[in-house]
């Protein structure tokens, strides 16, 4: 069980303190210079701050929807739910960072509370996000009061209050709880699919499966995150009861990794585009490729010829499936202002520059340091 800060720990976070700096200054610079910094431009208006944004999303609420089912059910480790939580908060934290880079200015976020605007797909946005990063909140708060020592409980005011009564209503709120999510996240991803839909950009938008695309992207990005998170678990705090989420999560990835080509796929027909044909002649066709190899080819090619390897199952796979999603998501959202859809089309309409890059680093920087800080708190906390 791993305990303490070794070397190359200390080397891992110098290095994402300087890109952590290398972001700050970046920010500043974008703030003070516009977003003319960044590749964004008419008329490329999404780029990597976007790209990021859904990804996250899909991630946070994904992570939520096994969460409704993991807190309830027994076998499960205590330490495996409140981490799932804390994963699933920093996911939508990020999400809610990244749309806040795309606006330009941070302080036009205010505009949004005051003026809101019913008809804006980014208004919806908000009233989402911000509800479902107070469900993972409370998930983390339900979480934590079973598992830290009182004089870390810096939240347990209610449980002071309400006494046994508060602990007796956990499981039946969980149980609510879960069906309130379910229909948010179901919201959340009509939304999504309203937005894209309304959009001209690309013809496979306007089809009814592009919902369930999204949603299946979620349950990848959620599951993929709880086999890396129950493989740390393991080797970092030493919860090993996670038998019954561990028979299942593997074979529910490669069904749903099946489930997403073929749902791509048939995308790609209803969207009557002559796709793959397409698609083949332009340089971007790249990332939707790349994304099937490295997203969906290669995990399952690993998962069928190396079962006794954990190490691959538990790891390697998981990055290989949350790359895979990240680059599907840079395929719908950026190429959609390339002009693809013309035979060899070399004209590039945006590319991302230092400072957009940095940013993006950075804020990727400061979440794996916060989760960080979160692991090695607990065990030391716990070793005590």
């Amino acid at each position: 069980m791993c305990t303490i800060l070794n070397k190359r720990n200390y080397i891992l976070l110098a290095f994402l303190g300087i890109l952590i700096i290398l972001g700050a200054a970046s920010f500043l610079y974008q703030t003070l210079n516009g977003m003319g910094v960044t590749g964004l431009r008419e008329p490329v208006v999404w780029g990597l701050y976007v790209v990021n944004f859904t990804f996250f999303m899909g991630l946070g609420a994904g992570v939520l929807m096994y969460l409704t089912v993991i807190s309830i059910q027994k076998g499960i480790s205590e330490e495996f739910k409140f981490f799932s939580s804390v994963i699933a908060f920093i996911s939508l934290s990020l999400a809610g960072v990244f749309i806040l880079l795309d606006l330009g200015r941070i302080d036009r976020f205010y505009y949004i509370a005051i003026y809101p605007h019913f008809k804006s797909p980014l208004f919806w946005d908000f009233i989402v996000l911000n509800t479902l990063l107070a469900v993972s909140a409370v998930y983390s708060y339900l979480s934590f009061q079973k598992i830290a020592p009182f004089k870390f409980q810096l939240l347990n005011m209610p449980a002071l209050f309400i006494g046994r009564i508060f602990k007796k209503a956990n499981d039946l709120a969980l149980r609510i709880g879960s069906f309130i999510i379910l229909f948010l996240i179901t919201a959340l991803y009509f939304i999504t699919t309203k937005v894209f839909t309304d959009t001209a950009a690309r013809p496979e938008w306007h089809t009814p499966l592009l919902g369930i695309i999204f949603i299946i992207s979620a349950l990848l990005c959620g599951l993929a995150s709880l086999v890396i998170l129950k493989s740390y678990c393991v080797n970092t705090t030493g919860a090993e009861n996670n038998k019954p989420f561990s028979d299942l999560a593997i074979r529910l990835l490669v069904f749903l990794l099946l489930l997403d080509v073929i749902m791509i796929f048939l995308n790609y027909g209803i969207g009557r585009r002559n796709s793959l044909i397409q698609e083949s002649q332009s340089i971007f066709s790249i990332l939707l490729f790349l994304s099937l190899i490295i997203g969906n080819a290669l995990p399952v090619f690993f998962i069928l010829v190396s079962k006794n390897n954990k190490m691959t199952s538990n790891r390697i796979v998981p990055v290989l499936i949350l790359v895979g999603i990240l680059l599907k998501r840079a395929d719908i959202i950026i190429s959609a202002y390339f002009g693809r859809w013309i035979p060899l089309a070399f004209k590039i309409s945006y590319i991302p520059t230092f400072p957009e890059i940095f940013i993006v680093l950075s804020v990727y920087s400061a979440a794996i340091l916060a989760i960080m800080a979160i692991f090695y708190t607990y065990i030391r906390q716990k070793l005590k």
